[in-house]
């Protein structure tokens, strides 16, 4: 199983969190005057939720439970944890798809051992080389599989369903490509012009064989790279192009499509809320796109592995105008988002802002706190920590969050 480069290096430093209550505890939700620090308005029946102010801090304090993974063997003998790799029901119950073993090991909110689901094969259950797994909130675990063109299933037991087939092929994401929702499934997909020097990207919705789209970004120019050196070349969008960012969960969808700081609610196929900061994008530079690059690409075709140099990739591909603000977002069952974006100046450690389910703010967490792999009940974090032999292990705490206090920094 080949790992893709973008996911192993995302995760050297990923935390796995989970709480479909830490945005909503968090300095008070329901206070009232906390709810006038958000502007709402309506934009032809989508809600507009902004919220204009400064950063507003939030303290937290993590306690250790228990540790899943990392075994020589065992349900336990899972090594590699990815966003797409593991899930929730609303039980709180984790499922970690083996991609080693073709399996699904699932254990209960306290850590113990369930049971196995799946096998690498090509019968009922069996599949090879997941590439994804989606958990509703009853439990229903569905295993995404290229090779057999769909997802493998298994309801709430570990009995086997029958397959679910795809109308079509999602595309590899950053974070998931895949996921569930409600009779249906969601992809995102590259969809090229008819020359093939342009491409957007676009989430669509599956359901009874119908395609509805979600969201689509603006039509990117890609640049040819010919590293002679490596005996080939890429295709690719200038550093900073705009990129599909998205989460999945219960039936709600989170995506940005544009550089600036909005996040569209999606519910039942419908746009339902628009969650923004008055954070403009920063505008780029060369300076910006060498540090984006900063370890370079690998080539593994032609004369590769083959590296290439931030130099390299700067200079032969370009950069866009501006920084995109927002890199990642994260859905908690009850609705509440988590964005990952970037600071103020378009460089330096990410920033994590938290809302609750309507979308009103609730404050950013400290510098360097990672984003969160997935979000589980009662307020539990889980660490995924990588050790020198590049094993990870799901390392899961209890979570408190404080209250917010205004940022000295603007």
């Amino acid at each position: 199983m080949i790992i893709p480069e973008y996911l192993a290096a995302r995760t050297r430093a990923m935390i796995l969190v989970g709480t479909t209550a830490l945005a909503a505890t968090a300095c008070g939700a329901g206070d009232p005057a906390r709810q006038t620090e958000v502007v709402r308005t309506d934009s032809a029946g989508v809600e507009v939720v902004v919220y204009p102010g400064r950063d507003l801090a939030l303290d937290w304090n993590a306690r250790r439970l228990f540790t899943l993974g990392g075994e020589e063997e065992g349900p336990e003998s899972f090594y590699f944890l990815a966003p797409g790799m593991v899930d929730t029901d609303r039980d709180g119950r984790i499922y970690v798809l083996d991609i080693n073993s073709s399996r699904v090991a699932v254990f209960d909110a306290d850590g113990e051992f369930v049971r196995l689901q799946g096998g690498a094969g090509s019968g009922p259950g069996e599949f090879h080389d997941g590439n994804g797994i989606a958990v509703s909130p009853e439990g229903v675990a569905s295993v995404f599989n290229f090779g057999k063109g769909g997802f493998v299933r298994f309801d709430n037991d570990g009995a086997i369903l029958p397959e679910l087939s795809f109308q079509e092929f999602p595309t590899w994401s950053k974070q998931r490509h895949v996921a569930v929702a409600g009779d249906g499934y969601v992809v995102s997909a590259n969809a090229a012009s008819p020359t093939g020097d342009r491409r957007t990207h676009q989430l669509r919705l599956i359901t009874s064989g119908q395609v509805q789209m979600l969201a689509e970004l603006e039509p990117v120019a890609l640049s040819r790279l010919l590293i002679e050196r490596c005996g080939g070349g890429i295709n690719r969008a200038p550093v900073f192009a705009p990129d599909l960012v998205w989460d999945a969960q219960a039936g709600r969808i989170a995506a940005n499509v544009e550089p600036g700081y909005t996040v569209t609610i999606i519910e039942e196929g419908r746009r339902v809320r628009s969650v923004r900061r008055a954070l403009d994008a920063t505008p780029a530079s060369r300076a910006l796109a060498l540090a984006e690059m900063a370890e370079g690409l690998t080539m593994n075709f032609g004369h590769g592995p083959c590296k290439i140099s931030p130099e390299e990739l700067v200079d032969g591909l370009g950069f866009a105008e501006v920084v995109p603000v927002i890199l990642n977002v994260r859905l908690a069952p009850d609705g509440a988002l988590w964005v990952e974006r970037r600071a103020g100046d378009g460089d330096g450690a990410p920033r994590i802002d938290l809302f609750d389910p309507t979308g009103a703010y609730q404050g950013t967490l400290p510098e360097g706190t990672p984003l969160p792999l997935l979000i589980l009940p009662g307020g539990r974090v889980a660490v995924v920590e990588r050790d020198e032999f590049d094993v990870d292990r799901l390392v899961v705490m209890q979570v408190e969050l404080g209250s917010a206090w205004p940022r000295d920094d603007p």
